[in-house]
């Protein structure tokens, strides 16, 4: 089985024998490789960080919660592709939605309104 894309993008760090990367240079890589990525961490600034794309320019609360945002909508897009195949993602030893007591888009609402 090949490693996902994500471990093969290389000069991350992120634990994995290189050195360490910041959660910015994450965004920055992912943003270079993957269109979809750049696109959606562009709307999320536009949305909920003034329209400023620089990950740098963002403390690492407000870059955490566009990941964790990403991970809700994979897991949950996931979750209803696998049950289309007849996966059981409880016996895979996932626990889709097991951390989650409420949505992310009800959190990051909460969180962007400040002034």
């Amino acid at each position: 089985i090949a490693p996902p894309p994500w471990m093969q993008w290389g000069g991350m760090g992120m634990g994995m024998g290189g050195g360490q990367a910041s959660i910015a240079d994450f965004v920055k890589t992912g943003q270079r490789k993957s269109d979809d990525f750049k696109t959606a961490w562009q709307s999320y600034c536009a949305i909920y960080g003034n329209s400023r794309n620089d990950p740098n320019k963002h403390d690492e609360d407000f870059t955490l919660g566009f990941i964790e945002y990403l991970g809700e909508l994979a897991a949950d897009g996931l979750a209803v592709i696998s049950q289309q195949q007849g996966v059981d993602l409880t016996a895979a030893g996932t626990a889709v939605g097991s951390k989650r007591s409420r949505g992310i888009v009800d959190d990051m609402a909460s969180k962007r309104t400040r002034p």
